[in-house]
């Protein structure tokens, strides 16, 4: 959001537009940035020649293959370290304790590995984006 107000990196300044997005989003394109609300950067900055150039390197089609296959890869290795934690006497108070690490680790990826499928396979208003996606879900399962 930020961005809107110095229009002339959005348009002119590639090499800062490539830092930014090299930085904070390497792995995304679609954002959720208010309570449901999304912004797919690709439909977003189109209008931006210095901010589209620099996305143009996340969106390329052997990235977002690369992406989904992690993604959908990470959906079957997360529901396995979940399962093993929900069986019934695992998670005592003692064992919580001793492994907050590892738990808080699995419960991270599993937030993070489904709210990259849900945002990327929703949101994107390019049609070969989002079906790639979605298509992974099959090749991946």
């Amino acid at each position: 959001v930020i961005l809107y107000f110095a229009p002339d990196i959005l348009h002119n300044q590639q090499a800062v537009m490539r830092e930014i997005v090299d930085k904070h989003f390497p792995d995304n394109w679609v954002l959720a940035y208010y309570l449901g609300f999304t912004v797919d950067l690709s439909v977003a900055w189109d209008s931006y020649r210095a901010a589209k150039m620099a996305l143009a390197n996340t969106i390329t089609l052997p990235n977002v293959q690369a992406l989904t296959s992690k993604f959908w890869a990470r959906v079957i290795t997360v529901r396995k370290e979940v399962r093993a934690f929900l069986v019934e006497g695992v998670l005592v108070e003692e064992y919580i304790l001793d492994n907050i690490p590892k738990l808080l680790a699995c419960l991270r990826e599993a937030h993070v590995t489904p709210r990259w499928l849900m945002l990327h396979t929703n949101a994107s208003n390019k049609r070969k984006l989002r079906d790639l996606v979605s298509t992974g879900s099959k090749s991946g399962q």
